[in-house]
């Protein structure tokens, strides 16, 4: 398929989108010149898919019924529930479509859609792992949570699950919000490394209700994305507050749950610690400095 530009999404898409929002709507479609036509047909639409943190908001109407003649004109029964089955899976490779016993596709059909075009594309990360079009991904997705919320429910807890067990906390992150259980998304969230997925190139992470400061020693890595957002966005002060809530139910971060990652949560605890204290011209206290250089320490060979 033709694929724009963001320069080009933005003039297609008109000037009433900011150019951050432009890029946003550009990623969703992937670029693709017929999606950014759909999208700019029901500027509403795109609103609200601005305005969405969980995913689960629906296309352009316009943008579901083009899906659905194109899907329907080739697939029904067992094989249509399994090309909905793997947009919901999102990232998809051999040994995700084998660790679920039940799904109703397979590899070979992930290859046959490989081979047709059917807007799969290959993930740069990961060797052997493809994707559907993440608005074709997104519209399945929908359709299997509306048709079959219990499947749906469980597929997004078997794949968070797996990607835990493989090193994919960005994945883990995505499907755990999905589940729709804020507690469990949390723990497998928390277990997945919050940090590193808030550092990294990770979906946001929108938990409803918000989490406690008395909550902070069983989720400490859940607590430290905030702060470091608004801290790399150059605001120190409204950070540190949300950083120093948990820290005073933690003791600084010395009392958590002990099955939290101690080791990986004071470091950062300690580096959010000496930033607020610099941009305050604050002394800096040696012993910050020394839990620091013992986890370096620690990591190094």
């Amino acid at each position: 398929a033709l694929r724009m530009d963001t320069a080009a999404a933005l003039q297609l898409l008109g000037s009433h989108h900011a150019p951050e929002a432009a890029a946003r709507l550009h990623g969703l479609v992937a670029g693709w010149a017929a999606g950014l036509r759909l999208l700019a047909q029901d500027a509403p639409a795109c609103l609200r898919l601005l305005a969405c943190t969980d995913g689960q908001t629906s296309l352009p109407a316009v943008m579901h019924d083009y899906f659905d003649a194109m899907i329907g004109a080739r697939w029904c029964g067992a094989s249509l529930q399994g090309l909905r089955e793997l947009g919901t899976l999102g990232a998809i490779c051999p040994g995700l479509i084998a660790a679920i016993d039940d799904l109703n596709a397979d590899w070979q059909m992930v290859e046959d859609l490989r081979r047709s075009g059917w807007l799969i594309t290959d993930q740069a990360s990961e060797r052997d792992q493809v994707s559907l079009h993440p608005a074709l991904a997104r519209h399945l997705d929908l359709q299997l949570r509306r048709s079959h919320p219990a499947r749906h429910a469980q597929l997004h807890q078997l794949a968070a699950q797996w990607c835990a067990g493989h090193g994919q906390p960005a994945q883990v992150l995505r499907h755990a919000v999905a589940i729709g259980q804020p507690g469990q998304a949390a723990q497998l969230v928390e277990q997945a490394g919050a940090i590193n997925i808030d550092l990294a190139d990770g979906p946001d992470l929108c938990l409803q209700p918000a989490l406690t400061a008395a909550q902070a020693g069983a989720l400490p890595l859940l607590f430290l994305p905030p702060a470091s957002q608004l801290l790399r966005r150059g605001h120190p002060l409204p950070p540190q507050g949300l950083f120093e809530q948990p820290g005073a139910a933690t003791a600084n971060s010395q009392r958590i749950d002990p099955h939290a990652d101690t080791e990986h949560v004071r470091p950062w605890a300690e580096l959010m610690r000496l930033v607020f204290a610099s941009n305050q011209d604050r002394r800096i206290d040696p012993a910050h400095v020394q839990v620091m250089q013992d986890a370096l320490d620690a990591q190094l060979p």
